[in-house]
């Protein structure tokens, strides 16, 4: 199967407004009160400029002195009296400018801190509702890029950018309204500016967007390249293969840094022309402005223009270019939030999503009667059935092995009972009721499910046996560790239950692990049991003691044990002989061995009589290899 870009399984048109509509609804106040003390604080830093230069005409020019909101009458009449009101006025100003600027970093900080953990949890519980095949067309550290990396971006431009880009557009177009309350003629010059800076921002926008997604599809490679190659430290080591790994990793790498230094490439030279442009414009005006106060209007501008009324103008247009700079930077910060956005976007949006069980039945009681009824399935991206056509029954309390050579379709079968995924054709039945009528919730309560993999998570013994069980009592995990043949061990341990089993049960062996996992599935106390490769990973004497387990608890269950060890499943009521995804045999070890067909010729392959093989099967055997 073909592995799929997170970004393409987005389909909205703007992922970072997506994601911040739907995760933000809950923090509207907090977004609205941020936004509000941006406006408050951009508006009395420029009120503070316009005030200097109007109290510097006011007390050398003897102009009169106006403040925007402020009563005529409380302006005093004396020019020593002005001097002390804008003096008094600007410690004021810059008193709850201080306050201002430290409310609205809170704001906007806790704003996106909530915001981004609401959507790193949302994230997450999306990623554990697709279905399994998610994860075959998706490499686990792509989506864990996503979930770290990707939100980890999302918090920064919400957080700083966001705020930044706020705050720099009230600040410009407040500082447009006293320009224009200044000198409105200026003004329009400076709207001329506009046309050209929007072109040069359109153009560098469309460029890093296209830029910016082969960059962050290099960066979850790259992390994938890692996780598979730190998970297999061990086979790394034992092969003498650091050298082999770090040729990967640095092929990886030197990927990310190629596409890096082309988004870097084009994005720096943005800066430089805005600069250039907005520059030249501010040099326009300060003549301009010059000649008017110096000799009065200029071509055909009219009217008077003091100097301050200039100083705040040329200071304003100053200020202007830096946020300009900013705004036309946050084109490409944007484009960056915008590409992890539409990853985030693709994990809680991708076609496998597993759809909400909402009209499915509830399972109250579970009796244990299993019917695969002609059931066809192949994996998305493939034409090749895995499961052709396969029909059979089982009854309350049977145990069924299920055998097969490698790649005959063993796993997937049971997988298919559990709604990992989806049959293309069939039914599957639990006693009597077609199991996509269930709730995928009570079906898989009811189904316990121990894999070859025997994973553990990092945390107690106690932990891992009552994993997903809410409420369990001690006794009851006791009763299930009992049943599940791990009770003795686990009570020689230093801590007993409540030892730390490490990362995947580090610290446990393997049939310690295993043990512990057949414990995880009983504690439900569940109708139906199923092994998949339970005594794959373990040596022989812990083989006979699983299976003497096995035979103990799937006394009164229905249970399907899988096995590659035909040993493991010589005593079940029924055996199940897989081939190509076809159901070929069936019946009990006894009566396979007498038909002396595929199961007879696995058994002599399990007891060593190669030569006993036929030359069909020998051939056969050859051509899957």
């Amino acid at each position: 199967m073909s592995e799929r870009d997170l970004a393409e399984e987005s389909d909205v048109e703007y992922p970072f407004f997506y994601v911040i509509r739907h995760a933000g609804r809950r923090h509207l106040g907090l977004f609205a009160t941020a936004v509000l003390v941006t406006i408050v604080a951009a508006v009395n830093s420029n009120l503070s400029v316009y005030v200097i230069g109007v109290g510097f005409d006011s007390v050398f020019s003897s102009q009169p002195l106006t403040v925007p909101l402020v009563p005529d009458t409380w302006v005093p009449a004396s020019t020593e009296g002005q001097l002390w009101f804008v003096g008094g006025f600007l410690i004021v100003s810059g008193t709850v400018g201080v306050f201002m600027a430290i409310g609205k970093n809170v704001l906007w900080e806790l704003f996106g801190q909530r915001v981004v953990d609401d959507v790193r949890v949302q994230t997450f519980d999306s990623a554990q509702h697709q279905e399994l095949a998610f994860f075959d067309t998706h490499q686990t550290g792509d989506v864990m890029s996503a979930l770290n990396d990707d939100v980890n971006t999302l918090e920064r431009g919400l957080s700083k950018s966001a705020r930044w880009a706020v705050g720099t557009s009230v600040t410009l177009l407040s500082a447009l309204a006293f320009m224009a309350y200044l000198n409105w003629q200026l003004t329009a010059v400076v709207f001329l500016l506009l046309p050209v800076l929007a072109a040069i921002n359109i153009h560098f926008s469309r460029a890093l967007s296209e830029l910016y997604p082969p960059i962050q599809r290099a960066e979850g490679r790259l992390n994938a390249r890692m996780e598979s190659t730190l998970g297999g430290m061990d086979v790394v080591k034992a092969n003498g293969a650091e050298g082999v790994e770090r040729e990967r990793f640095t092929g990886r790498s030197g990927d990310l840094r190629d596409r890096s230094w082309t988004g870097t490439r084009k994005r720096i030279q943005q800066t430089p022309l805005i600069q250039g442009v907005t520059g030249l414009v501010l040099v326009v005006v300060m003549i301009v402005g010059g000649l008017w106060v110096i000799d009065g209007p200029p071509l055909f501008f009219t009217g008077t223009l003091t100097v301050g009324q200039l100083v705040p103008f040329l200071f304003y247009m100053r200020n202007m270019e830096g946020g300009i700079e900013f705004l036309s930077a946050l084109v490409g910060i944007y484009q960056w939030v915008n590409s992890s956005a539409a990853r985030i976007v693709g994990v809680r949006n991708a076609d496998s999503r597993v759809a909400e069980d909402t009209d499915a039945d509830p399972v109250e009681r579970v009796d244990g009667d299993v019917a695969y009824e002609d059931v066809s399935f192949s994996y998305p991206g493939t034409d090749e059935s895995v499961i052709d056509s396969v029909s059979f029954d089982v009854d309350s309390g049977e145990t069924v092995g299920i055998v097969g050579s490698t790649g005959a379709g063993k796993s997937t079968l049971i997988k298919l009972l559990l709604r990992f995924y989806e049959p293309d054709d069939g039914v599957i039945r639990l006693d009597g009721r077609d199991i996509t009528d269930l709730s995928r919730q009570d079906l898989r309560a009811a189904v316990g499910y121990v894999d070859q993999e025997s994973f553990l998570f990092d945390g107690t013994v106690a932990e891992n046996i009552s994993y997903g069980e809410q409420g369990v009592s001690r006794a009851e995990i006791v009763a299930a560790a009992k049943e599940a043949g791990a009770h003795e061990f686990v009570a020689d341990l230093d801590d007993g239950y409540e030892t730390h089993v490490g990362q995947r049960g580090v610290k446990l062996s393997g049939g310690q692990r295993q043990r512990v996992a057949i414990a995880r599935a009983l504690v439900r106390d569940p109708s139906v049991l199923v092994f998949d490769e339970a005594t794959s990973h373990v040596d022989n004497e812990t083989e006979v003691l699983i299976r003497r387990n096995l035979a103990e608890i799937s006394a009164d269950r229905t249970t399907f044990v899988i096995a590659h060890r035909l040993s493991t499943v010589r005593d079940a009521d029924r055996i199940l002989v897989l081939d190509d995804g076809q159901l070929v045999e069936a019946g009990t070890h006894d009566a396979l061995l007498a038909e002396d067909g595929t199961y007879a010729d696995l058994w002599r392959v399990q007891i060593g009589e190669i030569d006993e093989l036929p030359e069909a099967f020998l051939e056969r055997v050859a051509g899957d290899d």
